[in-house]
């Protein structure tokens, strides 16, 4: 059978060192903290656009696939003429035109109705929260600051 070796007890020393300017030193490592913490704010940030933008890539995936979905179920006859029809008949139209038997064409101005655009989907608004943990020691940290 092994033996267990017993971990060794450290004993309790302080050790004393003298830093010329400790205030500066201070101020130096509070605000190395509160870049971090913006940091940190940041990337909290970057987290939940990256969570609203996989939910909305979701959502436009099953867009997509609903689409394919329902060209696949549509029949050939209900499609309106095809546009190489619709060419080759003012083709035909033109080269008459040109002969001379009836008088040319003239460019027929479109009127686009446009389509009503669908709604986007509304995302809900985080609420906002009176202070998260990250602000508070923001502001805790910049107090200090201002009191040195």
């Amino acid at each position: 059978m092994a033996i267990k070796k017993k971990p060794r007890e450290k004993p309790d020393e302080s050790i004393h060192v003298r830093l010329d300017n400790p205030t500066l030193i201070r101020k130096e490592n509070l605000s190395l903290a509160i870049d971090i913490i913006g940091l940190l704010k940041r990337y909290y940030e970057y987290l939940e656009i990256k969570k609203q933008k996989d939910g909305l890539m979701r959502l436009l995936r099953a867009d997509i696939a609903e689409i394919k979905r329902l060209t696949k179920e549509l029949v050939v006859e209900e499609m309106p003429v095809s546009m190489n029809k619709i060419l080759s008949a003012e083709q035909k139209t033109e080269a008459i035109a040109q002969k001379g038997e009836l008088p040319p064409l003239e460019p027929k101005e479109e009127k686009k109705k446009e389509a009503p655009k669908p709604a986007k989907p509304q995302l809900p608004k985080p609420a906002s929260k009176p202070k998260d943990k990250l602000e508070t020691e923001l502001e805790e940290l910049k107090n200090m600051i201002s009191k040195m």
